[in-house]
């Protein structure tokens, strides 16, 4: 009614009088008037989301069978085929504030589904614990990593530890999600046997890789199942061939292609070498270079996504990864999951090897000659 009213009042400016002068006033108003509306609508939906659930709890706390677009929901002591999903305790924290809040909680609410919610999850971890470990049930378990954190060059996740994980498996943020793994065990989180599915972002995909082959696992009593990669490139750590490896990037984005870069530079230098020893030196480099970078690439089921715009930086953004609609249809097996989705470990990258702390020194002093100089903020998260 309210569009309908204001393009009366267009046309009606339109047929006299300065047109054009009006005819704008009378448009950032109706843009206001949308844009209020845009945030009234999703208020409304965030209420009836938590109206749902808690309807939905309250059935169940009765014993009540609740009909839903899914089928039955059983009560306590109801037969249905399937339990009203719980909000966890963790998602209200994650979700609180965001623009798309209503979202954010529907698919924190149960283990992800596709590769869409997957990269969501990782999107939206906290930056000051970018390890998450959330025991599925039946002994799975899904581990998610965040990517490298350019603002905060203290944390284990930083510059330094991103080229460590393309080259070694003893990255600073490794050796952190090794120490997660150990005290989720301590806690009870998860228990030795348990299946492993992992999923990182940008370097948290090069950890991800680096860790299927990692035999500290094993000696944790851990096993990688699945191996799933948002805007990573493959790493030097050889490949597990009992591992399922599932790779996304966008076709403009820079850091996927590391490994080729990489590789087409240790070639170069190669053919052009002259004394002997540097000959052999890099001739063996090749070889090592082509053996480990493409190995994954056999085995791996890999995903491009186009990019219009092709802005190389904006490709390497997490959120708009996820945000990607395509996501949406390709599936990612997570193992047999059972009702344990709520329990969930969150932990800091605090470990940090000679390389990460000189990186962290570095960093903190650019930043502090930057805000000095009033330069302001930094490069967007997620590399």
């Amino acid at each position: 009614q309210s569009l309908r009213q204001a393009g009366y009042r267009l046309h009606g400016a339109w047929q006299g009088g300065p047109a054009s002068e009006t005819f704008i006033q009378e448009l950032l108003q109706l843009i206001q008037r949308c844009e209020a509306a845009g945030q009234e609508l999703e208020r409304l939906v965030r209420l009836l989301q938590r109206e749902k659930e808690e309807w939905l709890a309250a059935a169940a706390s009765f014993g009540v069978g609740v009909a839903t677009g899914a089928g039955i929901v059983a009560g306590a002591g109801g037969a249905g085929t399937a339990q009203a999903p719980s909000l966890p305790p963790w998602a209200e924290h994650i979700c609180k504030g965001r623009k798309d809040e209503g979202r954010c909680l529907a698919i924190w609410a149960k283990p992800p589904q596709n590769a869409y919610e997957l990269a969501y999850m990782i999107a939206t971890l906290p930056e000051d614990q970018p390890i998450g470990i959330f025991p599925l049930g039946n002994g799975e378990v899904l581990v998610l990593l965040k990517g490298t954190d350019p603002d905060s060059p203290e944390r284990g996740n930083n510059w330094g530890s991103a080229v460590e994980s393309f080259f070694t498996h003893n990255s600073s943020y490794q050796l952190s999600v090794l120490a997660a793994l150990q005290a989720s065990i301590a806690r009870g989180l998860i228990s030795p046997g348990a299946k492993l599915h992992i999923a990182g972002h940008s370097q948290g995909g090069m950890v991800a890789q680096n860790l299927a082959s990692d035999p500290r696992v094993r000696k944790m009593g851990l096993n990688v199942e699945t191996v799933v990669t948002f805007g990573s490139p493959d790493t030097f750590t050889r490949a597990n061939p009992d591992v399922k490896y599932f790779m996304f990037e966008e076709d403009s984005d820079v850091v996927p292609k590391i490994d080729e870069y990489a590789e087409s530079y240790i070639k170069r230098r190669a053919a052009v070498s002259k004394s002997p020893h540097d000959k052999v030196i890099w001739t063996s480099a090749k070889i090592i270079a082509h053996q480990r970078l493409n190995d994954v690439e056999r085995l791996a089921h890999r995903y491009v996504i186009h990019t219009p715009e092709g802005n190389p930086f904006k490709a390497h953004d997490y959120a708009r990864l996820g945000m990607k609609p395509e996501l949406a249809s390709i599936k990612i097996p997570l193992g047999n999951q059972s009702s344990e989705w709520g329990k969930a470990g969150f932990y800091q990258s605090t470990i940090r090897t000679p390389l990460a702390k000189m990186y962290s020194e570095l960093g903190g002093l650019w930043k502090r000659i930057r805000y000095k100089g009033g330069g302001g903020g930094g490069a967007s998260g997620g590399w």
